[in-house]
């Protein structure tokens, strides 16, 4: 169910983002970034159907909305406490939910992005106790070679001392027989 959610949600905020930003401003030295013409918000005709001046809610809204994709803010606090104002102040209204949902939508930017800082630390510390455990595992078959190197010298060690007692054993059978065969004849 979460990842459905977060589907929505990816869904959600790629198509405000396509729609809202049609091209990114271009900041001059001389001339301040200026907002896309799409995020101002809509102008009303006077009409005998439509209303004169956007409600105050609908102007919260849109005015909450410049400020979370104005480029020269890079936090978007400005952005949440305008919809949180509004959300206070039209608990029914016709753009609460609208609201409610950029809100979500800003605070599960946030855990992204805290999950991320805690995942880049998570890491770092990983590539370190890794790195630790390579250097481990390096100097660990180094000492295995060079034990190994030793059993074998010792082997070969062990060895010629084994047949070097064989022989030696051989001798003393022959001679134990030699001193068997003397005292025999000598009697």
């Amino acid at each position: 169910m979460d990842t459905k959610v977060g589907i929505v949600v990816v869904c959600l905020v790629v198509t405000i983002s396509a729609c809202v930003l049609s091209r990114s401003p271009v900041a001059e030295p001389n001339n301040p970034p200026q907002m896309s013409p799409l995020l101002t918000p809509p102008a009303y005709k006077a009409s005998f159907f439509s209303r004169q001046e956007p409600q105050k809610e609908e102007q919260l809204f849109y005015e909450g909305l410049l400020l979370l994709f104005d480029p020269t803010q890079e936090d978007p606090r400005a952005a949440q406490s305008m919809l949180g104002s509004l959300l206070s102040a039209y608990p029914g209204g016709k753009w609460h939910d609208a609201a409610t949902g950029v809100l979500g939508l800003l605070k599960e930017r946030d855990d992204c992005h805290h999950r991320l800082a805690t995942a880049d630390k998570n890491i770092s510390r990983f590539t370190v106790e890794i790195d630790k455990a390579r250097q481990q595992n390096e100097q660990l078959q180094q000492d295995i070679r060079l034990l190994n190197e030793k059993c074998r010298a010792e082997a070969g060690t062990l060895q010629q001392e084994n047949e070097q007692l064989k022989k030696d054993l051989q001798l003393l059978q022959r001679l134990e027989i030699q001193l068997n065969t003397r005292e025999k004849e000598k009697r």
